[in-house]
């Protein structure tokens, strides 16, 4: 959003666009649509298509979501019934859809409300400085449907009949009954446009432009709207809007358009060359002097020539991709004119080619596109290249196709029984071509067969197709889905996975032949029930039950879950029929991962209690926090974990740096400790305050948010601080004095979690207060004794001088002990 200064009006446009995307799903609520049929139709019935019984599973969780936010809803009879296609997503789940080419579209008298013209969309936005763009959310099934065609929506399946509440997808109606409710919607608001669920709104300043959006968002509220907010735009100086580029100066052409021919790579072999100038040659009344400019190129071509990719072929393939690209080739785009999609597809690349016809018969190009072959596509059999490459152009050029007929070429005939407008879609239609077909089904289209050699452009786009980063796509079926993941498994599977199984085919082979007498590390499971193990049949058994292969583990494990048992009872079902090593593992995870499960399981009971690791020295980690404001002070609060020595500061502010001062000067008296421990409190979460620790050697480690009990040492001592300090200052002590009782009180008392004195456990004795003058002292009883002992020894006797030379006796010991005066 650029816009330099928020203001009252933009705040009240941001609240209102809030309130439009939450929620699952609006309503539009000016009346109910309804689908008119064709005088001669008759009901159709088609019965519900097979699927495969464990797929059942996905299609009805998929029923009850669509039933339960009010899409769908079931009936007992219904003259109309369209069978479903089942979607495969690549989540896992499914996409319900109804096949509604061969039931309702045939028999429906289609409306043909005109779409807006590109022309008239762009004539409302004149003037405009900034551009917003608005997207509803499901935009088809915003719309509610009245009784009588919610009857022809009905779809068919295997738990009967469903009827749609709402427009579904894939009804030929759809997009001109949804743009007359969108004209209707818009009419009067100025500086705004729609086509589809597209909405563009600009004004000539910012006041202008937040009233006309105020405007717009009104009116979808009132209406029950609502949109798709990751794709809404606001005051943006440019946007791309139905295949234009839009600013303040005008309309521009995209670089989209002819991207395919300006970044096209130069040909690497005579085979790509000859696509290239199949794709010029097609051009040609455009491009004038081409025989002359093409000179360097069609050398190459010849038998004698070696190939030789010179400074001229450069010169010659750069000047004529710009011309081919340039304004005068490519044809502005007329609504009113019949339009035709080319699509082609080479083993590498894929082309796709937007044309329009013009009333003299003429053909003109609107738009280039092209990419490469990831890896995984380009293992594709012909057929799915040629659908991928039909798919790549209709999403490519969907604003201009959506909503209105157009024609589909295709040099790959098989393609027309699969996806023609009249044809179902084949229940057994190969892998990915089902969900193709599925979402072709929204567009109104006449597909048609065309040779090879004159789709030259769309082949020379598929030939040199511009380089793209290769995505690993999956993508499957509901066939695939139902045949690889969730039939049954049968002896016959068993027997034949397990003799692929490189581990499973050892252990057989030992089952037969005998075991060797100590196993490898991957064969000791085996190994360690050699003599219960069993071959019956080419299955692996353990007593009474199989051993699964790896492969078929995932299905059966599926199996198990299917109605959502909880552990025990799946590990009990299981001990009765089948065995791997840590299956009971798996059957845990499996519980664990289950978000259906989770979503319905009661409230889990609280955690248990985890408590911090006690230090075996003091001073090794505090825990620190902030109290206050209390009594209009803040203050810190330190707690050692290993002795519960409490220290308390009182603060003048919050600030990092204050905090650090006084941490300063406690760890001038007692070191630095190891370990830091507090809540998320911007002073501890500050640069100064990391970098403080960073350079100290101390590791700060945080509580996580909202759960102040994991620094529980600090919230107890704050809490019984407030406690105490109040009650003393309620009774007239100044709170400098209360704080330090407070202080010397808690460092004597034995703590409750230690049962030990703070000061006891921190210095190895107790502080001496006034209470120890009542305790006997074995010091001064020690000094007692030594006074009294020297009073009674008597008077000492006379102390003994000698000079030089003065003769004495002394004393002289023998060998044998004896004393002697010498």
């Amino acid at each position: 959003m650029h816009l330099g200064v928020r203001d009252p009006k933009l705040e009240r446009v941001l609240e209102k666009f809030t309130a439009l995307w939450e929620g699952e799903l609006g309503t539009f609520n000016k009346g109910e649509v309804a689908l008119i049929l064709k005088p001669e139709a008759k009901p159709v019935y088609c019965p519900p298509r097979a699927l495969a019984f464990a797929l059942r599973n996905k299609v009805d969780e998929e029923l009850d979501r669509l039933v339960r936010v009010g899409i769908l809803h079931p009936v007992d009879f219904s003259a109309w019934a369209t069978p479903i296609v089942p979607v495969a997503k690549n989540d896992g789940s499914v996409r319900i859809c109804g096949d509604f080419k061969i039931t309702l579209n045939p028999n429906l008298q289609i409306e043909r409300y005109p779409l807006p013209r590109v022309d008239e969309i762009f004539a409302k936005l004149e003037g405009g400085e900034k551009f917003s763009t608005i997207d509803l959310a499901q935009a088809f099934q915003q719309l509610t449907l009245d009784e009588g065609s919610q009857e022809l929506c009905t779809i068919n399946i295997h738990r009967g009949l469903f009827r749609y509440c709402r427009l579904p997808f894939g009804v030929a109606s759809a997009p001109a009954i949804f743009q007359r409710i969108m004209d209707q919607v818009m009419q009067g608001l100025k500086g705004a446009a729609s086509f589809q669920d597209d909405i563009i709104v600009t004004g000539r300043n910012d006041k202008e432009h937040l009233e006309n959006l105020d405007r717009v968002l009104n009116k979808l509220c009132g209406l029950g709207f609502k949109v798709n907010r990751g794709k809404c735009r606001f005051m943006e100086m440019s946007v791309e809007y139905l295949g234009h580029k839009i600013d303040r100066e005008g309309l521009h052409p995209t670089i989209s358009k002819v991207e395919a021919i300006t970044k096209c790579p130069p040909p690497r072999n005579v085979s790509q060359l000859r696509a290239f100038l199949g794709l010029i040659e097609y051009y040609s009344k455009f491009l004038p002097n081409l025989a002359t400019r093409l000179a360097p190129l069609h050398e190459l071509l010849r038998k004698e020539s070696k190939w030789d990719w010179s400074e001229k072929c450069e010169e010659a393939f750069q000047s004529v991709k710009t011309s081919i690209a340039s304004a005068g080739v490519l044809a502005h785009y007329n609504p009113s004119l019949p339009i035709i999609l080319e699509c082609d597809a080479s083993p590498y690349g894929l082309g796709a080619l937007l044309i329009q016809r013009y009333t003299n018969g003429l053909e003109c190009p609107i738009a280039f596109a092209s990419r490469s072959l990831s890896k995984a596509e380009t293992n594709y059999a012909q057929i799915d290249r040629e659908a991928l490459a039909i798919i790549f152009g209709v999403k490519k050029f969907t604003q201009y196709l959506y909503g209105r007929k157009f024609t589909l070429r295709t040099d790959h005939k098989p393609l027309l029984y699969i996806l023609g407008e009249k044809k179902g879609i084949p229940q057994m239609a190969a892998n990915r071509l089902q969900r193709w077909a599925i979402i072709l089904q929204g567009y109104d289209f006449q597909i048609k067969y065309i040779k090879a050699t004159e789709n030259r452009v769309a082949d020379g786009l598929s030939r040199l197709p511009l380089r793209e980063e290769e995505v690993e796509i999956k993508e499957f079926s509901y066939i695939e889905l139902g045949e690889r993941k969730f039939l049954p498994v049968t002896v016959k599977r068993v027997r034949q996975e397990s003799q692929r199984d490189p581990l499973l085919a050892k252990v057989l082979d030992y089952c037969m032949f005998g075991w060797p007498v100590k196993g490898e590390e991957n064969v000791k499971p085996y190994f360690n029930r050699k003599m219960e193990l069993s071959v019956e049949q080419g299955c692996l058994m353990w007593g009474n039950r199989v051993v699964i292969p790896e492969k078929l583990r995932p299905i059966i494990l599926n199996e198990l879950h299917a109605s959502h048992q909880g552990i025990v009872k799946m590990k009990s079902v299981a001990r009765s029929y089948v065995w791997w090593p840590k299956l009971d593992e798996d059957l845990e995870a499996l519980a664990r991962a289950c978000t259906a499960c989770a979503e319905n399981k009661p409230l889990p009971n609280k955690a248990h209690l985890k408590c911090w690791e006690r230090p075996d020295k003091p001073w090794v980690r505090l825990h620190i926090d902030l109290a206050g404001p209390f009594m209009s002070k803040v203050f810190l609060v330190v707690v050692d974990s290993s002795t519960k020595w409490p220290e308390v500061f009182q603060l003048s502010n919050s600030s990092s740096e204050e905090i650090l001062g006084h941490l300063r000067a406690l760890f001038a008296t007692f070191g630095l400790p190891e370990e830091i421990v507090s809540d998320n409190g911007t002073p501890f979460t500050s640069w100064e305050f990391q970098n403080f620790c960073s350079m100290n050697g101390i590791r700060h480690r945080f509580s996580p948010p909202y759960r102040p009990a994991t620094n529980g040492a600090a919230e107890n001592l704050v809490k019984c601080f407030k406690s105490k300090i109040k009650t003393l200052v309620n009774s007239n002590v100044p709170l400098h004095i209360a704080l330090q009782r407070f202080l010397f009180d808690c460092r004597i008392s034995p703590h409750s979690t230690t049962g030990e004195p703070p000061s006891l456990l921190m210095f190895g004795r107790v502080l001496r207060s006034r209470l120890s003058l009542l305790k006997p002292s074995i010091n001064q009883t020690v000094t007692t004794k030594q006074e009294h002992q020297k009073r009674s020894h008597g008077t000492p006797t006379q102390l003994r001088t000698f000079n030089v030379g003065d003769k004495v006796w002394a004393t002289a010991y023998t060998r044998g002990g004896a004393r002697q005066w010498k």
